[in-house]
């Protein structure tokens, strides 16, 4: 399957191009958007600017701000690169998703892989929330981590079931189709056609992926997220896999948290602590028996499908 990741044009030259046209997008937009929403809001550019550093002083800009974080994302993750693709990959959008051929099978195990894999992956978050950086470096880093929770329990303070269902759309539904294009996509295909090795593609994508959301604490296991997406991506061909599974993924975490915030549930999926290690073995078990599910019917799929 890694054969249908290749392309005839310069791999350094289109993983240049993507990577600025992504980040320079999403670094401008936000201002563009700031500006065209206020307008229509009726609240002037400088109080949205401000509602991003300190929002917990404009709570009449929750939705304004969201909307604009969904404009944003949807420009810079979904828009470029469906541009790129159309501009510089001759418009084919197959090489990334084909509807016509998915397996009921691996739906299900890619659900009950991610669910797995959340488990396991706690490990991973509780210690790297206590790795020790050096002084410098972790004034800086801590900074920008507590920066991000304001803005993060901000968003995810889920006033009404519409706001929520909206928080759905940006923070699960439009992350997942965008950043798997780009990251999975776009820049993982760039990097395997400069390597020719798919698990340095995997790997050197999902740092990507990882480095891009600037949260030191959490680089670890957002990079293992993003590899097991990768994974899914190149045993399959086919995106939708890897876009179920980062929706899941956020999905998931959002509901629970509403569900939490409702009191319909005790358990708080924010906190960071790992599950008992007997619990993370059992899941490691399951995720393992799950992704074997998955890679053999991706297998009997493609044998399929060349006979």
């Amino acid at each position: 399957m890694a054969n249908s990741l290749q392309s005839e044009r310069n791999p350094w030259l289109s993983l240049l191009i993507i990577v600025l046209l992504a980040f320079g997008t999403a670094i401008i937009s936000p201002f563009i958007y700031s500006y065209l929403i206020g307008f229509v809001v009726g609240t002037d550019y400088k109080s949205m600017m401000s509602a991003f550093s300190s929002p917990n002083l404009f709570p009449a800009l929750k939705t304004p701000l969201l909307i604009v974080q969904l404009l944003t994302s949807f420009t810079s993750f979904v828009l470029v690169p469906l541009y790129f693709v159309k501009r510089y990959e001759a418009g084919q959008y197959h090489k990334y998703v084909q509807f016509d051929n998915l397996n009921p099978i691996a739906f299900v195990t890619t659900t009950g892989l991610v669910m797995a894999f959340m488990v396991v992956n706690s490990v991973f978050i509780e210690w790297n929330m206590n790795v020790e950086f050096p002084e410098s470096i972790a004034a800086m880093a801590r900074e920008m981590e507590d920066k991000g929770k304001v803005l993060t329990d901000y968003f995810t303070d889920f006033h009404s079931i519409p706001y929520f269902l909206l928080s759905i759309l940006v923070i699960a539904v439009v992350p997942a189709i965008g950043e798997e294009l780009l990251f999975r996509g776009v820049i993982q295909r760039q990097i395997y056609r400069i390597t020719g090795n798919p698990h340095a593609a995997i790997w050197l994508a999902a740092i990507f992926f990882s480095a891009f959301h600037f949260q030191f604490f959490g680089f670890v296991p957002r990079m293992l997220l993003g590899a097991l997406f990768g994974y899914l991506f190149i045993y399959s061909g086919n995106l939708i896999y890897p876009i179920l599974a980062h929706f899941v993924n956020n999905g998931f975490t959002l509901t629970m948290l509403f569900l939490h915030q409702r009191e319909f549930v005790s358990f708080d999926i924010e906190n960071t602590e790992s599950v008992p290690l007997e619990s993370v073995l059992i899941f490691t078990i399951i995720g393992v028996g799950l992704f074997a599910i998955f890679y053999r019917q991706m297998n009997i799929q493609m044998r399929s499908t060349d006979e």
